[in-house]
């Protein structure tokens, strides 16, 4: 299914001003991508959206729905109060089964909603009602929603609490700027680990901030990735998803991946590729 479907509602704190929700699916979506006015205005909603993560960025969005466009149509839901946007939803269908899921998939850490401040309810509402009508008998997951999503109205609004699985998770942060931190690496334990490792051989921590340095390195740290992930949940990312190198390629040339790796004599004996947030948050 592709095109443009448009529903309006009127605003009850802005009287006189009908809210205006749009449907993208498709290469309508797609096209809209390229669109700077829409970009622009996609970025001031996502800095003022104090729930917002990365993975509801335009750039993170875009860089996914060019290349997995063959695994999964992109849907883009857009709210405007006059000819300001004031809401916006992205998500996928995939072609593989009966779901729509935010953007990003399994590849991103959090799925949510950006919207203003008077409309964060009310318009993700709407958003899922014209999702529902054009696309009935699929389920919709968002999974996981970040910290400060506005959820109340699903225990307050009858209809989503009837119609919606909400469940809570506990998912674990370090805080890298607690006076404490340092603390840690006077411990014991850390001392006799890195000493163990020191009588190994030559151990070298280096942060990767070039595409050349990753180029040379990402086919290691894939089968290691790989290996580990199919040893412990029998599953190979990288193998099973042929756009996945190429996909983390792309956000490091955005500058949205931090990547750093331990090495010995040489060798990478661990690294961890992150995607850089808002906020100096750094997920993953």
């Amino acid at each position: 299914m592709e095109g443009t479907f448009t529903d309006t509602a009127s605003n009850v704190l802005y009287p006189g001003v009908e809210e205006k929700i749009e449907i993208k699916v498709g290469e309508e979506a797609i096209r809209i991508l390229y669109d700077e006015k829409f970009i622009a205005e996609w970025d001031t909603l996502y800095h003022v959206c104090s729930w917002a993560t990365v993975f509801q960025a335009a750039t993170y969005t875009n860089t996914w729905y060019k290349l997995y466009k063959k695994h999964y149509i992109p849907i883009l839901i857009t709210s405007y109060r006059g000819n300001k946007l004031t809401g916006l939803l992205n998500l996928s269908v995939s072609l593989q089964q009966l779901e729509i899921t935010g953007t990003g998939a399994s590849d991103a850490y959090y799925h949510t909603w950006l919207a203003e401040e008077y409309n964060k309810e009310s318009f993700i509402k709407s958003a899922l009602d014209i999702v529902r009508e054009h696309f009935p008998g699929y389920n919709i997951s968002l999974f996981q929603l970040p910290p400060h999503t506005p959820v109340a109205w699903l225990e307050t609004d009858k209809k989503w609490r009837d119609l919606a699985v909400f469940k809570s998770y506990d998912r674990p942060i370090v805080d890298l700027t607690h006076p404490e931190l340092p603390k840690l690496f006077t411990k014991k334990q850390y001392k006799e680990n890195c000493n163990r490792l020191k009588r190994l051989g030559e151990v070298t921590f280096e942060h990767i901030t070039n595409m050349d340095q990753l180029s040379d390195i990402f086919d290691e740290m894939m089968d290691q990735f790989d290996f580990r992930k199919g040893a412990t949940l029998n599953i190979l990312p990288f193998r099973s998803d042929p756009h996945k190198k190429d996909f983390l390629m792309e956000l490091f040339q955005l500058k949205l991946l931090h990547v750093v790796v331990l090495k010995m004599n040489n060798r990478i004996v661990a690294s961890l590729i992150a995607t850089i947030g808002k906020d100096k948050w750094v997920h993953g």
